[in-house]
């Protein structure tokens, strides 16, 4: 037999074909892909750095402007590198930086190919509980800057539903939260709720511990908002009652805008607290964190969180006179008046001149009286004051 004749010598490889624009982003994603250096796009530190994905995402958290963000978008939109964690990240920031949001953006081809990345991303459910969470809350806040983006909603909400199982408490807190703030439909309430009642439920049991105090006010705000809007609240009616004895627990550990959102919920839900000791044990869980925090308040704190607190114990027909002559002293006088909101006026004014009429306030009452009349506001607007800030200005 013939000998075995060696293998032929493998060709040599093809030489590499030319680089392409750094304009184009089959380029970019080449260039990064051999560590080619890159100027970075949008980043205020040395050019030369090879671009990341990890650094498209810097670059976009750090834009200050809508116009920005979708400036960084379209350079990087229709590269491999682009992936679900910039597209979430490039809503929350929009969100973040809405008051910016012009005409221009509106129209930007840069904010249609996010749009059509994104609902590609959700009918593929391919968002983890986390991205879910920051894109719903991203695209409730956005509504009226950019409305279009409200067709989202439904693939929205069944991405929620597929990725319930994942979400922590501060995620459900944060959806509940952008449903009531946002006026989300009941339609989408009602498939939503059950599912988000559901997993905090799960949590309040498994994970109790991973409460914050800003997870729990927020829901019980939430839920009264729904109940005085007449929205489908019923599944979160359920747990509120375990909500309110994390409030007893957390109440020193929450801030002011917690402790007025907590209690402004809790005056809201009205009859549906009636099961609960909320006279001698929630409230005053609150009241007593907030007088005893109030020295260090600042000025804006004073301006809306404790005109909320004030009008909540109105509602609530809950007398603290530590509390309303606090508020008295600290409002009244040097044109402090003058610096608080509409809102905040008029629920210091029903609530000093319908509930808590005593006579020690007559001063701070007469002052409230003058800016009340000084703005032109009449006595429905105060009334309606009791609904809380956010359906006073519906």
């Amino acid at each position: 037999l013939p000998p075995s004749l060696p293998p032929p010598p493998l060709p040599p490889p093809p030489p590499p074909p030319p680089p392409l624009p750094v304009e184009s982003p089959l380029a970019f994603c080449g260039s990064v892909a051999s560590g080619r250096q890159l100027p970075r796009v949008g980043l205020k530190s040395q050019k030369g750095a090879t671009i990341t994905p990890q650094e498209i995402t810097s670059c976009i958290k750090e834009c200050e402007s809508a116009g920005a963000v979708l400036d960084t978008v379209g350079r990087f939109v229709d590269s491999r590198l682009f992936n679900y964690v910039h597209v979430s990240a490039a809503f929350s920031k929009l969100a973040k930086v809405k008051d910016t949001i012009d005409q221009r953006d509106r129209e930007s081809a840069s904010l249609a190919k996010l749009v059509d990345q994104l609902r590609t991303l959700l009918r593929r459910r391919a968002l983890d509980a986390q991205g879910a969470a920051n894109v719903f809350w991203a695209i409730a806040t956005l509504q009226r800057e950019l409305p279009d983006l409200l067709s989202l909603i439904p693939d929205l909400v069944a991405m929620i539903e597929h990725a319930a199982a994942g979400l922590v408490p501060q995620q459900a807190s944060n959806i509940i939260e952008a449903c009531a703030s946002c006026r989300i439909a009941d339609q989408h309430l009602q498939k939503l709720l059950p599912t988000l009642a559901g997993r905090v439920c799960e949590l309040l049991y498994l994970r109790p511990d991973d409460f914050a105090p800003r997870d729990i006010s927020n829901m019980i705000w939430a839920s009264g908002t729904f109940q005085a809007r007449g929205a489908p609240v019923e599944p979160l009616l359920d747990i509120v009652p375990a909500l309110s004895e994390f409030v007893v627990r957390l109440a020193d550990a929450m801030n002011p805008y917690d402790i007025a959102n907590a209690l402004l919920g809790i005056s809201l839900l009205g009859r549906e607290m009636a099961h609960l000791d909320v006279q001698h044990s929630l409230v005053p869980s609150l009241t007593t964190a907030l007088v005893r925090k109030l020295p260090q308040w600042s000025a804006k704190q004073i301006g809306l969180d404790l005109p909320q607190s004030v009008c909540a114990l109105a509602k609530l027909e809950y007398r603290d006179r530590p509390l309303l002559v606090a508020t008295a002293s600290c409002l009244n006088g040097e044109g402090k008046l003058k610096r608080i909101n509409d809102w905040s006026l008029c629920a210091l004014m029903w609530s000093y001149t319908e509930v808590f009429k005593d006579a020690e306030f007559d001063d701070f009452r007469e002052s409230l009286k003058a800016e009340v009349a000084s703005r032109g506001f009449s006595e429905e607007l105060v009334r309606r004051s009791q609904l809380g800030p956010d359906l006073w200005r519906s």
